[in-house]
């Protein structure tokens, strides 16, 4: 290195310190360069372009940490739960969000197995949403909307059954309009009252039900939002039963809501 190379932004320096090689700073700015190796061979760059086979044991890329068969989030070394964030593993991949004050735990596993082998059973997507203190008052686990299709499908189960269904239910004592995620209304009204059906969804709607009961004697009325009910002839408006603890299953059809009388 002579006092000509010192303006030069590239050199060797064998006995300057740590740093052997470096490339785009003078000799004076040699540890600000942009691309250097250290006197243990490690390359330190911030304009690297690399193609072709790389292989990392350890590390972190784009703000996620390489370990020894995954790729995740880097923890904040303060963090209580070391493993919030995305991780990917070799047969599945995470999603989680701890804390302890307000109490949360959500995670979402979805991979060829999400189960321990403890359980004794396996499992291809797990979405679990704890929230002790929830600022939006409403969890909602998974959200399906499909729509615009001839045929909108939205879950198949081709084999299997469901287990441990229970149906939204609202209970009620005044007249309600009510929303397409309900699906059992509870009548506790002493005088009589009229419940107003979700509004059709043009082409995806067809097969939904809501169930109405009459837990006191008052008359209970279903308005159709428009659509017409069928029960013998084609009304806009019809009563549930006859009494207490009559109920009835409306179903949209796609042209009509089928009354369907259940007795007591």
């Amino acid at each position: 290195m002579t006092a000509d190379d010192a303006a030069v932004p590239s050199g060797v320096a064998a006995s300057e310190g740590q740093i052997r090689f470096w490339a785009g700073k003078p000799f004076s700015e040699r540890y600000d360069a942009p691309t250097k190796i250290l006197e243990g061979g490690k390359l330190i760059s911030s304009e690297a372009e690399i193609k072709g086979e790389i292989v990392a044991e350890s590390g972190s890329i784009g703000g996620f940490q390489i370990g020894s068969g995954r790729i995740g989030s880097i923890s904040d070394p303060n963090d209580p739960n070391p493993t919030n964030g995305m991780s990917l593993y070799d047969s599945f991949i995470k999603f989680s969000e701890k804390s302890s004050n307000p109490i949360v735990d959500v995670n979402v596993f979805m991979g060829t197995n999400v189960f321990s082998a403890t359980t004794g059973a396996t499992c291809m997507a797990r979405f679990e949403s704890w929230w002790d203190d929830n600022m939006f008052g409403y969890n909602i686990g998974l959200l399906i909307d499909v729509r615009g299709g001839q045929q909108n499908e939205a879950i198949r189960i081709e084999n299997g059954y469901v287990s441990g269904l229970a149906y939204k239910t609202l209970r009620i004592s005044a007249s309600t309009t009510i929303g397409h995620s309900v699906m059992y209304v509870s009548c506790y009204n002493t005088s009589e009252i009229t419940i107003t059906l979700p509004a059709v969804v043009p082409g995806g709607a067809e097969g939904n039900f809501v169930i109405v009961r009459r837990n006191n004697s008052a008359n209970v009325k279903v308005n159709g939002n428009g659509a017409r009910i069928l029960r013998g002839s084609a009304s806009l408006e019809t009563s549930v039963g006859e009494g207490l603890g009559d109920a009835a299953l409306f179903l949209w059809d796609g042209q009509y809501w089928l009354y369907n009388h259940m007795m007591r």
